[in-house]
């Protein structure tokens, strides 16, 4: 099966601005997703999550390491989209489809596609500042269909949201899933990954400390997890 990810000893320093020290937050950081598969990148605040991710992305260059994947084939949804707060929901993924480049009358399918698939067509007048954080959400989730991404990475995509939104973003991950797109969903929310993802990766320290199969129903993610933080930071619970 063919790799749409794959990421080999990534290391990342920061240097101080104060004392000029360096920081090791990324330490030999592997790992790799075949195509049609799911990851979840878990950890800590402070981890490394994020900034693998953004290395991943090249947002922030890696000290070393090696990062190889399509980014022409690649969506990413932040933890907090921002999109401009004076456009309606339509006129937001129409302003995107034209970066795009995707053709106008081709553009206006996507779209209707789009709201229907995240269950905004109701919505579609609305201006982005008057969204709840739930339906933002779903503008963003809308806005990564419409350039139909085969990879996707999502950093914290059920942060702020009520139990009932939360469920149906699930259910929209779960759809796209079963449609064959390949996920690197970061997360804090352990309780949802056995319908999400196949493995999950646990990072403590800038480290890569477990890979877990979550193929295997019965493992309890939320246990291995704890045991593995309290490892890392013995004495805190």
């Amino acid at each position: 099966m063919n790799k749409v990810l794959e990421v080999n000893s990534l290391n990342k320093y920061y240097r101080s601005h104060w004392t000029y020290s360096k920081k090791q937050t990324l330490k030999n950081v592997s790992f790799s997703i075949a195509e049609g598969e799911s990851l979840a990148l878990l950890g800590v605040n402070g981890a490394g999550k994020t900034t693998t991710i953004k290395c991943i992305l090249d947002l922030v260059k890696p000290s070393s390491g090696e990062i190889l994947f399509d980014r022409k084939a690649t969506a990413y949804l932040p933890e907090q989209p921002y999109f401009y707060q004076h456009l309606s929901v339509r006129e937001t993924l129409k302003f995107f489809g034209e970066l795009l480049n995707i053709p106008s009358d081709k553009l206006k399918q996507k779209i209707e596609y789009s709201l229907s698939e995240l269950g905004i067509e109701s919505r579609s007048k609305d201006k982005v500042k008057d969204l709840s954080k739930g339906l933002q959400q779903r503008l963003g989730l809308a806005q990564l269909l419409l350039g139909e991404p085969k990879f996707i990475i999502l950093d914290e995509p059920f942060s702020g949201l009520d139990p009932l939104a939360r469920i149906e973003i699930r259910e929209f991950f779960k759809k796209i899933r079963a449609q064959g797109t390949t996920l690197l969903l970061c997360t804090h929310i352990l309780s949802d990954l056995p319908e999400l993802v196949d493995n999950a990766i646990i990072l403590a320290g800038g480290e890569v400390k477990k890979l877990i199969s979550l193929k295997d129903k019965s493992i309890d993610i939320e246990k291995i997890f704890a045991e593995v933080n309290n490892s890392v930071m013995p004495g805190q619970k």
